[in-house]
């Protein structure tokens, strides 16, 4: 995964949901985890989308896992939403990078 391939992805996934390109913001994070450090994101009107194949990492999430170390699971995802929780296996610090989508907020007007 790259970033233009993750943003390719993220335009369609969000097309595919009803939401136009000026419904949502895009902007990138990056996680630094200490040694077996662990990070949990509240992220329930959000996707975080995995930008690279992070190693020694384990991110799970409402939508899903990935891990490259994980050989019982047959599907890794990208994309995570709901309640995300970031575990870092290694002793050394270690980086995670994603592009963190946000719905803007949506001005309803009364007739």
């Amino acid at each position: 995964m790259n970033t233009e391939l993750a943003m390719a992805n993220i335009r369609s996934r969000m097309r595919d949901m009803g939401y136009a390109e000026t419904d949502y913001s895009t902007t990138p994070k990056y996680f630094v985890l200490q040694g077996d450090g662990h990070l949990d994101i509240e992220a329930y009107n959000e996707i975080y989308y995995l930008e690279h194949e992070p190693e020694d990492m384990n991110i799970r999430s409402d939508f899903g896992l990935f891990d490259l170390s994980f050989t019982k699971c047959n599907e890794l995802k990208y994309e995570h939403r709901g309640f995300v929780s970031i575990h870092n296996y290694s002793a050394m610090p270690n980086a995670v990078r994603f592009i963190h989508v946000v719905l803007k907020h949506q001005q309803t007007t009364q007739p």
